[in-house]
């Protein structure tokens, strides 16, 4: 993503590495740019092995400057560039599809009323390709080609196992 802010102030900072910053702390669940700012600080060591930091850790200051002004659809479109990357690389790779009912999210000692969650995962990377809540009258059966819709596993053209049970053949 082209760094959009104004080129007479004195950058600290590169862009690629407040939004990267940022990336990776909300994938670790934080959600204010104080947080963002106290994960850099703690993770530092980790970050600078893929980022260049070369005046440390942005500020929250910073980081609430750079998101306010952060053209919202661009930041999309460069990630959903980043995603098509990613299953680029995941071609001809293994996934797996699991459902699993959440602990104690059962309604009143009712087996069956828990909420579940399928998975799509790619074993070889270890990552996460999606997940989606099963709606409460449906069933993992119904979930499952509305995940592999979501996460466009079609370009892939491979075969995907779920569960062991049952096995999907992606049309080419």
């Amino acid at each position: 993503m082209p760094d959009f802010r104004r080129e007479h102030i004195f950058k600290k900072h590169l862009l690629s590495d407040i939004l990267a910053l940022s990336l990776c702390a909300f994938l670790s669940g934080i959600e204010t740019d104080e947080e963002i700012e106290t994960y850099g600080k703690e993770k530092f060591s980790f970050l600078k092995t893929f980022l260049s930091l070369p005046n440390g850790i942005p500020s929250h200051d910073t980081i609430t400057r750079v998101f306010r002004i952060l053209d919202k659809n661009k930041f999309a479109e460069c990630l959903h560039k980043y995603w098509a990357e990613i299953m680029d690389f995941l071609q001809e790779r293994h996934i797996s599809m699991d459902g699993k009912v959440c602990r104690a999210t059962n309604k009143g000692g009712k087996k069956k009323s828990g909420i579940c969650i399928v998975t799509a995962w790619a074993c070889e990377q270890n990552l996460c390709l999606g997940q989606l809540k099963i709606d409460e009258k449906s069933s993992k059966k119904t979930a499952i080609p509305s995940l592999i819709d979501d996460i466009d596993i079609k370009i892939f053209r491979r075969v995907v196992f779920i569960q062991l049970k049952s096995v999907y053949f992606i049309p080419r």
